[in-house]
């Protein structure tokens, strides 16, 4: 308690905590705020049924904390570099201050890279309240975790779309939501292309692995005529340059494990129009699958992919 004291006793702005229903957070979560409420009086909190889980505000600046209140040190750090502003991005901080997004740190109080992670998604989300933060324990939280396919930690995944690992630094992050800017305008120009039948038209503008992600997130819109016409492009840009569809591979992996049938029958087709040696083992967990269609699409994209190889 001595160093919480020694770090939030001379923070500058106010800060409420606001802790929610989750049961195993709220109780430790109400006693640790209450003793940081001791520690300053710029530091107030709430329980509001309405949130799930804990929330840290100062201003416009909000960071939410899905963790079960084990590393309460770091906590208590979030508490402080929130009201204080503590930001020490150097020159990215303006280009930070011209993006926006979501950022959801998997994180682990067992990891011992985490705390910089978190740390450095702090600054970000301080540094530009637009970008929001949301820190979560991947162990107890499997069902989050799963749904991103995180497999290790620390993970970011950013706008639901862009995952990071691995050595992650203020740069990548950036680029991450830099990525991801025109997101949502390309998936609306790609998808009006594909619904009208321009393939061609639209094959010109499919320049980047980030371009050919977004070709890749279109196999599964509601229109059956734009799911076909990007699996069609998705083969005419492998055929011009196989290096660019390795943008898309990671949705089409992706949906090889979905639940409905006719996504992954349609996913292994398409990945044994692109794929390579790698992605036959992907291939290869759909030859136990119940559904006969599902197999057969597997040993088909298999065989496919193999001939390829073949043939050079």
């Amino acid at each position: 308690m001595e160093t919480f004291k020694e770090l939030l006793k001379n923070i500058q702005n106010p800060v409420n905590i606001v802790i929610g229903k989750y049961e195993e957070m709220r109780k430790t979560f109400i006693g640790f705020a209450e003793k940081l409420c001791e520690i300053s009086s710029k530091i107030s909190y709430d329980v509001d049924e309405s949130e799930e889980f804990v929330t840290i505000r100062s201003g416009d600046i909000k960071i939410v904390y899905q963790c079960l209140p084990i590393k309460l040190e770091e906590f208590a750090r979030l508490v402080y570099v929130i009201s204080n502003r503590d930001v020490k991005l150097r020159e990215l901080e303006s280009d930070i201050k011209a993006v926006s997004g979501e950022i959801i740190a998997f994180t682990s109080p067992f990891c011992s890279h985490c705390s910089r992670v978190v740390d450095i998604v702090t600054k970000f989300a301080v540094a530009n309240p637009k970008i929001e933060v949301r820190i979560v324990d991947a162990v107890h939280f499997r069902e989050l975790s799963k749904e991103h396919n995180v497999i290790s930690i620390p993970t970011l995944i950013v706008n639901g779309r862009v995952k990071l690992t691995g050595e992650i630094d203020e740069n990548k992050i950036l680029n991450a939501l830099k990525e991801d800017r025109y997101y949502d305008y390309k998936l609306g120009y790609y998808a009006y292309m594909l619904r009208e039948g321009l393939v061609e038209e639209l094959r010109k503008d499919i320049k980047t692995k980030s371009d050919a992600k977004v070709v890749g997130d279109l196999l599964t819109h509601p229109m059956l005529r734009v799911r076909i016409g990007a699996m069609l492009l998705l083969e005419k840009l492998f055929k011009e340059n196989p290096e660019i569809v390795e943008g898309a591979k990671p949705k089409i992996r992706e949906l090889l494990k979905h639940g409905d049938f006719r996504v992954k029958e349609d996913a292994a087709l398409i990945l044994g129009k692109i794929g390579d040696k790698a992605d036959i083992k992907f291939l290869e967990d759909l030859l136990v699958s119940e559904n006969v269609d599902v197999r057969d699409s597997a040993v088909e994209a298999i065989e496919e992919i193999e001939e390829r190889l073949k043939r050079g």
